[in-house]
């Protein structure tokens, strides 16, 4: 089992890096199209599993079909799929199941962190690794608090070499 916090990411630098980092946390509050043969009201509102830049409204509640439909990528088209009908629009907070009220960054030893930040769904902090001076990993822990109440934890694992 996995223990790492998600989204987990991995960046190889060099001693004396100073760079941006950031989480984007849409795609983990993003609310996919479900598993084949699920019900679906209508109002629901998902991704796909792939993005196509698009997100779809369910506009006849049904069933799923036996698999991710071909979905269309045109603004008010029409997607079947089983007895569901998806119609697609522009992407918005409509298909997240949460959104990003705040961020911090936990500090790291030796690392200078500046310029925390939120842009949309977005946390972003600036680190300054010119401190290291032997290969070693540092973690960068993200936790946002969203508007629900809830807190997700995201890191980047920065390793110097």
């Amino acid at each position: 089992m996995d223990a790492r916090p998600q989204p987990y990411r991995e960046y190889l630098a060099k001693v004396g890096l100073k760079a941006q980092f950031a989480i984007d946390w849409e795609d983990e509050l993003s609310i996919r199209w479900p598993a084949a043969g699920r019900y679906i009201s209508a109002g629901v509102v998902v991704r796909p599993s792939m993005a196509t830049g698009f997100e779809y409204l369910c506009a006849v509640a049904g069933y799923t079909g036996s698999a991710e439909p071909a979905w269309q990528t045109t603004d008010g088209t029409t997607t079947v799929d089983g007895s569901v009908q998806w119609t697609a629009q522009p992407v918005s907070n409509a298909s997240l199941t949460s959104t990003v009220q705040s961020s911090t960054w936990a500090p790291v030893s030796g690392v200078s962190l500046t310029g925390g930040a939120v842009n949309r769904q977005e946390a972003i902090v600036t680190a300054d690794f010119s401190a290291a001076t032997s290969p070693t990993d540092y973690d960068l822990v993200n936790t946002v608090t969203l508007v629900d109440g809830t807190t997700r934890v995201g890191m980047w694992r920065v390793k110097i070499r």
